[in-house]
């Protein structure tokens, strides 16, 4: 073993099982611990969200829990939309066979098919005399009017659209 006259210029193994206090330590630097920074940085985030919330009204909080909610809502009603429109058709073909006309009061439009949201996701605007009748509902599509005639589905369009002018031109609906 070699030993060297000066500890400074000792490698590095040399310090190996001496006490921290005669390590030797290059000028400038600390022989403290680091700070612990990350108590400081959370302490900072603990008081600004107290302070934070007695700036910020109940009422905004509120609002913005009820946009999420909207957001989560909306797509899952219009994938029910989808369902309502299948089940507003079938229930007005019946209706068509049992009747002989699409020109049914509410309580008429309830005893066809209770599920069927009449009023609230699904509109009937009958025409012609209760020979035709448009169903609009909004859908995953957005809105969407569908034709029906005589007991047939005609076809759907999407936006809302009134009753075409005339049964035998259909015109904006494919003839």
């Amino acid at each position: 073993m070699v030993r060297l006259k000066d500890a400074a210029s000792a490698p590095p193994s040399a310090s190996v099982g001496r006490p921290p206090e005669t390590i030797p330590v290059p000028v400038g630097i600390s022989r403290r611990r680091p700070a612990i920074r990350g108590r400081y940085r959370v302490a900072l985030v603990v008081v600004a969200l107290l302070g934070g919330v007695h700036l910020v009204d109940d009422e905004a909080i509120g609002n913005a829990v009820d946009a999420v909610v909207e957001r989560v809502k909306r797509p899952v009603q219009s994938l029910e939309g989808e369902a309502h429109l299948r089940a507003a058709t079938t229930a007005l073909s019946g209706a068509w066979a049992q009747h002989g006309s699409y020109h049914l009061d509410e309580a008429e439009l309830r005893a066809v098919d209770p599920s069927v949201p009449w009023g609230e996701g699904i509109t009937l605007v009958p025409c012609h005399h209760g020979a035709g009748a448009v169903l609009v509902a909004d859908t995953v599509r957005g809105h969407v009017s569908r034709l029906l005639v005589r007991g047939d589905d005609v076809g759907d369009l999407s936006g809302s659209h009134p009753c075409p002018e005339s049964l035998a031109d259909r015109a904006p609906w494919p003839n």
